[in-house]
């Protein structure tokens, strides 16, 4: 895995990083949830992302902003240091914020995650990812009461470990005045049927992501011609 440690989660920056990359919040629309394979709808997402590499569309600047207006987002944004620290505290374990994880050796591969933090061990590597969720109480309540990590995030979090390599992530449910959840999964088959069919995306993505390329070339190309 390749992390970037030096930029805000959230800033445009980031946002670059993520734009034509498949992440492990939208592996949804890419992976079945039930076997982890390839969706039907892999084939348009990708293409999607391949088109945010370098066309950019009025209506992505639509989404992003009702997506930071959105009351869940801002509320995470305010419970989640808290969440952290108490993570922090009730483990005692070393944690880290990184900015982006990009899924193999260097940073120019289509897949990546980014981590609410990442836990280090007495020598700085890291040996373990962290999800933190701020839900609101009811939704809170459920997770408590189920004790087990909630299926909408199950993608997710087998995503990261898919995407870092390492075998074990935690999941955090946080809501001030009420008991945290915290669980730990570990890798097994349904994160190693995950890690395939995101090699089977990585695959198909680069041949979409040539396709795609190509239209812009030759718009550019006849722009050319035009001008001589």
């Amino acid at each position: 895995m390749y992390v970037y440690t030096d930029i805000e989660q959230g800033s445009q920056e980031w946002h670059n990083l993520r734009s034509w990359r498949a992440t492990a919040s939208e592996f949804d629309k890419i992976i079945t949830p039930a076997k982890g394979e390839l969706s039907k709808s892999a084939l348009s997402y990708m293409r999607s992302l391949a088109r945010k590499y370098c066309i950019t569309d009025p209506k992505d600047a639509v989404d992003q902003e009702k997506l930071d207006k959105n009351w869940s987002i801002q509320w995470g944004k305010q419970y989640e240091p808290i969440a952290r620290d108490w993570f922090r505290e009730h483990t005692g374990l070393n944690i880290v914020e990184v900015s982006f994880v990009v899924r193999g050796e260097d940073d120019l591969g289509p897949i990546g995650c980014s981590p609410d933090s990442m836990i280090i061990d007495a020598n700085g590597d890291y040996v373990a990812g962290l999800e933190i969720k701020c839900p609101c109480a009811d939704t809170h309540v459920e997770y408590l009461l189920d004790a087990k990590l909630p299926n909408k995030y199950k993608l997710q979090v087998h995503g990261g470990m898919a995407v870092t390599g390492l075998d074990v992530w935690h999941f955090v449910s946080y809501f001030p005045k009420l008991k945290p959840l915290h669980i730990i999964i570990e890798r097994d088959d349904y994160t190693e049927q995950l890690s395939d069919a995101l090699d089977q995306f990585a695959e198909a993505y680069a041949q979409e992501f040539d396709k795609v390329h190509a239209l812009v070339e030759w718009v550019t190309a006849e722009q050319k011609g035009a001008g001589e």
